[in-house]
């Protein structure tokens, strides 16, 4: 099902490793030779960045000789190729990739086989967001709190003491400052407070 680069198969975020076989995959007119190696059995996955961060994608267990690629576009004769894996540094024939990613960005990734070999196809994902600076300030009697703009999914949230177990949300809601920012006043307690930008865990399906 996600032999064409324009029927490639979304993976969400969050999501259990793939498992595919390449065993009637082929290899389409305008399609690059991945890693300058593949062998025209390739199939295609895409990957949406919920927010900045470093991405690892990964073919480990797979049965075939893998070649990995991964590119930037929407139309399969304007993709520029970000990364590309034969075999992995450790030895073996799997491939695997690190690499930064943008908030929002779709990413399209190709896996194919060295010499046409066919089997079941291995493929996981690992994101590791990054983490944004959170700025705190003083204004008159309130605090105020300031984060990169293109953390938005991130939540602000506060407690009183470290050994607290949970943290509360703030629910004020933020203001953007010149699309750069992100900004809220918080007045100003007469205890301790600590605050941090948490990212929500994914729901299902996300």
């Amino acid at each position: 099902p996600n032999d064409l680069f324009a029927q490639r198969t979304p993976f969400k975020h969050g999501s259990l490793p793939a498992l595919i076989s390449n065993r009637n995959a082929t290899h389409e007119t305008g399609e690059p030779v991945h890693g300058g190696l593949g062998g025209g059995q390739s199939v295609w996955w895409t990957w949406q960045a919920p927010t900045n961060g470093h991405l690892t994608v990964s073919t480990a267990g797979s049965e075939v000789d893998t070649i990995l690629a991964i590119y930037r576009g929407d139309a399969l004769s304007e993709i520029e190729m970000i990364e590309s894996n034969d075999d992995i540094p450790e030895g073996g024939t799997s491939s695997r990739v690190s690499f930064e990613v943008l908030s929002g960005e779709n990413y399209a990734i190709a896996v194919d086989s060295f010499g046409k070999q066919t089997g079941e196809i291995h493929l996981d994902l690992t994101f590791e967001p990054l983490q944004p600076h959170l700025e705190i300030s003083r204004s008159g009697r309130n605090i105020v709190l300031t984060w990169p703009f293109d953390a938005s999914r991130f939540l602000l949230e506060q407690k009183s003491s470290l050994s607290q177990e949970h943290w509360e949300p703030i629910d004020h809601k933020p203001i953007v400052v010149n699309e750069e920012h992100l900004s809220i006043k918080v007045p100003v307690a007469d205890k301790s407070l600590y605050f941090r930008l948490q990212l929500p865990a994914p729901e299902q399906g996300d």
